[in-house]
């Protein structure tokens, strides 16, 4: 039990360091298998199978979750050149906004970083370079 616990205890000490999700969910696994030899199961093929299963799960898990909230934003059709799209953050040095295009967050950069812009003003779609919008002041 005590070795599930120390290497629960680390992994979750890593996650901290990294910053991803994957180490919490195999010190989650590794607890589970110190949860099975605390219960008296002393098998160790099972708590590796239950490490190995409980931290995949918990995977697959967060990963059906989380990537609900990192999709990107849909491709832009050719005739997206000539749309408005609303301003929601404010330009930084570099010209780089964020626009309110098709229900939802883009980044956008001006086509000249002198135009004046506010959140809430409307510009206009010049082109495209990847997944950012180039954008011009509307006529």
């Amino acid at each position: 039990m005590w070795t599930w616990l120390i290497i629960a205890g680390v992994l979750i000490v890593l996650e901290m360091l990294t910053g991803t999700f994957a180490m919490l969910f195999a010190g989650g696994g590794a607890l589970l298998a110190a949860l099975l030899v605390f219960l008296g199961i002393d098998s160790l093929t099972l708590e590796v199978g239950v490490f190995a299963m409980g931290s995949l799960l918990g995977m697959a898990v967060a990963a059906k979750h989380l990537g609900k909230k990192n999709k990107l934003p849909p491709a832009l059709a050719p005739e997206s050149q000539g749309q408005t799209v609303v301003v929601v953050g404010l330009p930084n040095i570099h010209g780089d906004l964020r626009v309110r295009y098709r229900g939802s967050e883009w980044s956008g950069r001006l086509l000249h970083r002198d135009i004046p812009v506010k959140e809430g003003d409307l510009l206009v779609i010049v082109g495209q370079e990847g997944s950012i919008l180039i954008l011009d002041q509307v006529d």
